[in-house]
């Protein structure tokens, strides 16, 4: 999207000056939306333990926490929250086509019930 708008701002025929500080003012959107959205959240690992501690791996490394009892359930799609041993809070967002069907309804049903339940 953003080298459409480039090559649109090139070949429009403007002043240099106002196809320069197009350009300038598309990169800095661009690379402000990359932020935001690609290394803020990156992809990663969560294992949820049955005492309701959080083991989390992503591309920062390995950390540590606890679930925080905060959780948004479907059929597709679970939220939920965990706080690391650093104290910063945090969301996993977890999608039922990118995990095995009987993980997923483990999972579904571990966050409905809360820790310490049978899951079966």
């Amino acid at each position: 999207m953003g080298s459409l708008a480039a090559f649109t701002l090139l070949t429009a025929g403007l002043d240099p000056l106002w196809t320069t500080a197009s350009l300038l003012a598309l990169l800095g959107t661009v690379t402000a939306v990359n932020r935001q959205t690609g290394r803020r959240h990156p992809a990663g690992r969560a294992v949820l333990h049955s005492d309701g501690t959080v083991q989390a791996r992503d591309n920062r490394g390995e950390r540590h926490g606890v679930l925080l009892g905060h959780a948004w359930v479907s059929h597709w799609l679970c939220v939920f929250t965990w706080r690391d041993n650093r104290g910063k809070a945090g969301q996993f967002l977890v999608m039922a086509k990118l995990n095995r069907p009987d993980d997923f309804r483990r999972l579904r049903v571990f966050l409905r019930l809360g820790a310490g339940s049978p899951v079966s």
